[in-house]
Parts: structure tokens; C-alpha cells; sequence
């Protein structure tokens, strides 16, 4: 796990190409990915290309030194070589099938010089197959590789994997283009050249505030989609392509998914995710998917570490579950102590992201993260087991949907002056008569955004998503789930608490093979009489016992609303600071006006106990947090 960053710059262009301009922008994105890479850095320059590099080294710690550079005959290149360079390669993540790779490229007469570097399998994969090799990779990553064809022009290919475990960004420049792990350097470029947001940066942060993720470009700057590449040249050519999970390439199927197959699965995804030179251990929460996890490593590690953190309240410390599972398993369990300063945490966390987000849940990732480093460089999680055997309440919600729609939709408008009294009934009754499964999904509900933003910018916001997610196919569980949810929050959360203190995160339940299974299934298959994660609880069964399997989820969510009344970890006292100050949103930043007087009424309603705002307080605070950040350039 690493941190990447670069600059494509056309020839013959002037302004950002002058030396002087371009070590500046190359020493701002170094900067910005410096924490995710403590083991070694290394840059690469082409006459029109730059990669930088800086790596967390898990894998031949001598073998797999980036940029990782070859000349035309395939031998590793030095910069003092004779030989000119022909392929370039600057890469965070891990290639989980790189042995198997191997084999294949040294029979069509490849050469490794390294022992068992990944790096080094995927450097000559796309110098033999460029954009071909990359549905041959089984793993998370995002990459950026350079070529020089013969005729003198160069390429940069951005790639980023099937399910979005990695980041990348890109900021189009004058007919090129900067690249960089965190959003934060791009924005702070884009932002000194227009410094005054767009409609269209104000409906993407409209998305931002109502859901608490956004997948469209924000000041210019881009991520590049899951599953999805780009490839640039040095004559101001840009062609992309998918290699990805798509509703149009993973068919429905009407045969069910047994136990035995998903075990099988699950069970290889796992030891496929063990190869490290390095310790590793698995988050341990005591709960189906994290068990079942640590109970297959287990089998091929004995002597497993595994990790759980004792939340600060009693309601939301599942410690001890973990504690009783790992002892059945037979682990190296630790149960750490974890000293938060949540409100420092989280105003370091926004800045490292350079987004706004608003998963609280990030606050306890990055704690089990930062205690777990102190032990071990990889950890294995249970992520994406909720989204893929749907285990969401509202997955049974979704089933409802499509059952009962009609008479729920008139039931929804009638209703609607009542939606935000009726808890969960009224988001399934909001979302009946609103846009539908989305609407569930979101932190701040519509009649509550109208009163922040106007419902000219709502309206916008709800169809700008609408439209998007239609166009995509993935209005409906679980691709709504798969293909937004999991990238732009999940995802995106462990990859920002875990790389703030240089871990990586391996996510098994993601395998490209598990997830067409699961994506391609039946609600019956995956859900059998209506029960929430059902076939894999029965999968569970066969290896934890059934008061683990069956005990209610509790998942990883923190006790917000107490934590502003009470200011734990200093999070109130950052709330109303920030809130409550002098232009905590700006609208130069935001492109819209923020009403002050609903924020207030918020604030003051939450901590009256009059009503629960607290997911939409913790919105508005990273919002208000980004802007501060985008105020100062994130320095």
C-alpha cells in the first residue's frame, strides 16, 4: 500500500510547464501523499511525464522499489543506464493472483529479476498487455504506468480497481493532466486558478451534504471510477475504457447460491490475502462477517492476531463478543485501548481527504487503525459483506419497494408532512413517493435540505443523482449499494483512517469472483425467508457458533448524538465553535448560501433533546471542515 502522484505535460506548452512551477506541483502532491508511504519514496521523469512514489513496503521489500522502470528489451532500468526507458510504473495496492501472473508472463519469456514482487508482475504485465492485462488482475490498486511507443510519443495509463478500494484522482490541465491519491493537492491547484465554485461544484456539494459522498467532479478535479482507466498522451490525446462490475455484464441468474459455494469462495479470497512479508492480523468486531473471516485465515495462519478496540460507552463496545469468538477461533486476540481526541482526528482526517465527508464511523476505523499499526502493517476486514449478501434493514426495505410501490407512493404523499417523525417508516414512506432505494441512503432527508439550501438546489441536487444513477443502471439494492455506497463511503472511509497511519486494509468479501456471484444472484438465494444476510449466516454456522451467527448487529456506528451533548473527545465544543462562527460557509467555497438560523435551530434542537440531528450536524461539520481546508489550501 502506497501513495502515488504525477503530472502529464504535452510538449511545447508554456505557463505550468516551467520548471520552477512544475517542482512546486510535484512537491505539493509528494506532500499530500507522503503519509501513506513511510518505507521509501522514488520519482521517475520522462521528458513530458513525472511519477512520484512513496511505499509502505508489504511485499519483497528488496524486489518492489517504485517508480518501477524497464527499457524496450524488458531489464530493469536505472536512471545511470545506457539504455533508454521504455515502461514506468508508479502503483498502490496489492495484486492478490501475482504468482499466478508470473507463471503465465515468464512463459511467453519474461524475465524477473525480483523474487516475488507484485510490483514487478504488474510493471512487465502492462508492458506486455498495457490496458489488456488489467482484467487479469485480481486485487485493489490504483496505478498510474508510463510508456513510450516508438514513434517518441508517451502514454499515462490512470487505473483503478473493480470495486474502489484505492483512490485516484485527476485534475485535467492545459492538455494534460495531475494525478495524486488524495483529493486535497488537486483541489488546492484547481481552486488557486478558479477560485469561485461553479453550479456545477454547488449541486456536487449538494450531493456531498445530502448523502455524505459525491462521484462528480468537484473544482475540476475527477476520480476516476471504479473498475475504470484513462490513458493520456503526450499529443493531448485522452481514451478510456471499463474493466469493471456493470449491471449490463453480470447477469441475473435463476440458479441459487449455495452454502458450499460461497464457502469455497470466501474461504480462497481469503488465503489469497494472507501473502505478506510483513505481520498481519484481522479486525475482529465478534459479528458474522469479520469472524468468518478470521476463522478462515486462522486456518491457514495458526498463530492469527486478531484486533478489536474497547469503545469509549458501554452500548457500542462489542469487545467483548470479540473476545469470546477469538478464543473459539484459537487467535492471538488483543483487545486495544484507544485514547481519541475526536475532534482533532477528525478535522486531520478531512484535510487528509481534501472531501467532506460525513461518516462519523470514520472516527473508530481510524482509532482501530492507529492501535492495530503498533502491532502489525496488514490487517484483514469484513467490508462489503453487508452490501454483497445484503444485510442493510433496508434491504428488506428495497424488497418492499418493489412489492407494495404503488399504494406506499400514495401512502408517501400523504404523508409527508409526518416523514420525519416516523423513523425509518417514514424514510420507507419519503422514499416511496421520492426517488426511491437512494432516498433511504441519505444523511440529511429532502425536507431538511430545503430548509439548509433552498429548494431550488434540492430539486437540483435529487435530480442531478436521479439522473446519474439511472443512466448507470444502479437505482435499485444491491447495485445502488455495490457501485455508490461502497466506493464513496465504505471504501473510501478505511482507505483514509488506515493510510493516515501507513496500514493496509484487505478486504476479502470483495473478491471479483464472490462479488459477480452474490451481484448476479437472487433476493431469495441471498436473503432466504426474508432474513438479512441469511445464506451467509448459514455459512457462519458451519465454523462460529450460533449465539455469534445470531446475536442482533451492531455494526460499527458511534454514539454521536451523546458524544455532541456531552463533548466527548472535544467534538460539541468543535461544533459550536465551528458552526457558530463568523462564515463557517463561505459561498465563494460552497457556491451556494448555507441558512444559518436552520443550522442553529438544528444545534439547538439536537442538544435540547427536542430531536436527533446528529447525522446531519456531523455533515455540516465536515462540510464547514472542508472549507476551512479549501480556504487555506489544505497546507
Amino acid at each position: 500500500m502506497c501513495g502515488i502522484g504525477g503530472i502529464l505535460l504535452p510538449r511545447h506548452r508554456d505557463g505550468v510547464r516551467q520548471p520552477e512551477r512544475l517542482e512546486e506541483l510535484l512537491a505539493r502532491l509528494d506532500d499530500a501523499v507522503r503519509p501513506r508511504g513511510p518505507d521509501g519514496h522514488g520519482r521517475f521523469a520522462s521528458e513530458s511525464t513525472h511519477l512520484l512514489h512513496r511505499r509502505l513496503s508489504i511485499i519483497d521489500h528488496d524486489g518492489g522499489v517504485q517508480p518501477m522502470t524497464l527499457d524496450a528489451s524488458g531489464a530493469t532500468w536505472r536512471p545511470d543506464a545506457i539504455s533508454r526507458p521504455a515502461t514506468s510504473l508508479a502503483f498502490n495496492g496489492c495484486i492478490y493472483n501475482h504468482r499466478e501472473l508470473r507463471r503465465e508472463l515468464e512463459s511467453v519469456g519474461e524475465r524477473f529479476s525480483s523474487d516475488h514482487s507484485d510490483t514487478e508482475v504488474l510493471a512487465r504485465a502492462l508492458r506486455r498487455w498495457w490496458t489488456d492485462a488489467l482484467p487479469r488482475l485480481e486485487g485493489m490498486f490504483a496505478l498510474a504506468a508510463w510508456r513510450r511507443l516508438d514513434d517518441g510519443v508517451e502514454e499515462l495509463l490512470l487505473a483503478r480497481d473493480r470495486c474502489g478500494e484505492k483512490p485516484l484522482h485527476y485534475l485535467p490541465l492545459d492538455g494534460g493532466v495531475a494525478f495524486s491519491s488524495s483529493a486535497a493537492p488537486l483541489l488546492a491547484i484547481s481552486t488557486r486558478h478558479a477560485p469561485h465554485a461553479s453550479r456545477e461544484d454547488a449541486t456536487c456539494l449538494a450531493r456531498w451534504l445530502a448523502w455524505g459522498f459525491c462521484d462528480r467532479p468537484l473544482r475540476n478535479v475527477h476520480e476516476l471510477g471504479p473498475g475504470s482507466w484513462m490513458c493520456f498522451n503526450s499529443r493531448s490525446a485522452c481514451c478510456r475504457g471499463e474493466f469493471g462490475h456493470r449491471p449490463d455484464n453480470i447477469p441475473a441468474t435463476s440458479e441459487p447460491l449455495t452454502v458450499v459455494r460461497v464457502e469455497s469462495m470466501l474461504r480462497s479470497a481469503v488465503h489469497a490475502r494472507l501473502d505478506a512479508d510483513v505481520p498481519l492480523g484481522c479486525f475482529l468486531s465478534g459479528g458474522v462477517d469479520s469472524s468468518l473471516v478470521a476463522a478462515f485465515a486462522r486456518e491457514a495462519r495458526p498463530d492469527l492476531a486478531t484486533f478489536c478496540v474497547a469503545m469509549p460507552q458501554a452500548t457500542h463496545d462489542e469487545s467483548g463478543h470479540a473476545r469470546r469468538v477469538a478464543a473459539l477461533l484459537g487467535t492471538r486476540h488483543r483487545t486495544l485501548e484507544c485514547s481519541p481526541d475526536a475532534a482533532t482526528d477528525l478535522c486531520r482526517l478531512i484535510d487528509s481527504l481534501g472531501l467532506p465527508f460525513a461518516d462519523s464511523s470514520l472516527l473508530p476505523t481510524h482509532w482501530v487503525s492507529v492501535a492495530a499499526r503498533q502491532h502489525v502493517k496488514v490487517a484483514l476486514s469484513g467490508d462489503g459483506g453487508d452490501e454483497l449478501f445484503r444485510g442493510y434493514r433496508r434491504h428488506q426495505a428495497a424488497a418492499l419497494l418493489r412489492r407494495w410501490g404503488p399504494p406506499l407512493r400514495l401512502a408517501g404523499k400523504a404523508t409527508r408532512p409526518l416523514h420525519g417523525m416516523l423513523g425509518e417508516a417514514g424514510r420507507l414512506l419519503g422514499a416511496a413517493s421520492g426517488m426511491g432505494y437512494p432516498q433511504i441512503g441519505m444523511v440529511i432527508r429532502p425536507a431538511t435540505l430545503v430548509d439548509l439550501i433552498g429548494e431550488r438546489l434540492t430539486a437540483a441536487c435529487l435530480d442531478d443523482a436521479r439522473a446519474a444513477w439511472s443512466r448507470e443502471g444502479v437505482m435499485d439494492a444491491p447495485w445502488w449499494d455495490f457501485a455508490c455506497y461502497l466506493p464513496g463511503d465504505l471504501l473510501r472511509k478505511d482507505d483514509a483512517a488506515s493510510m493516515a497511519v501507513a496500514l493496509e486494509v484487505r478486504c476479502p468479501m470483495l473478491d471479483s469472483g464472490l462479488v459477480r456471484a452474490c451481484l448476479g444472484a437472487s433476493e431469495a438465494s441471498l436473503m432466504p425467508e426474508g432474513e438479512r444476510k441469511g445464506l451467509l449466516r448459514a455459512v457462519a454456522r458451519r465454523h462460529v457458533p450460533a449465539e455469534v451467527v445470531d446475536r442482533p448487529k451492531q455494526g460499527f456506528a458511534v454514539p454521536l448524538a451523546r458524544w455532541f451533548r456531552e463533548d466527548f473527545g472535544g467534538l460539541g465544543t468543535l461544533l459550536g465553535d465551528v458552526l457558530g462562527g463568523a462564515d463557517p460557509f463561505p459561498e465563494n467555497v460552497l457556491g451556494f448560501r448555507v441558512d444559518r438560523r436552520s443550522v442553529g435551530r438544528m444545534v439547538d434542537e439536537h442538544r435540547g433533546l427536542v430531536r436527533d440531528h446528529s447525522q446531519g450536524l456531523f455533515a455540516l461539520l465536515s462540510l464547514a471542515l472542508w472549507c476551512r481546508g479549501m480556504e487555506r489550501g489544505f497546507a
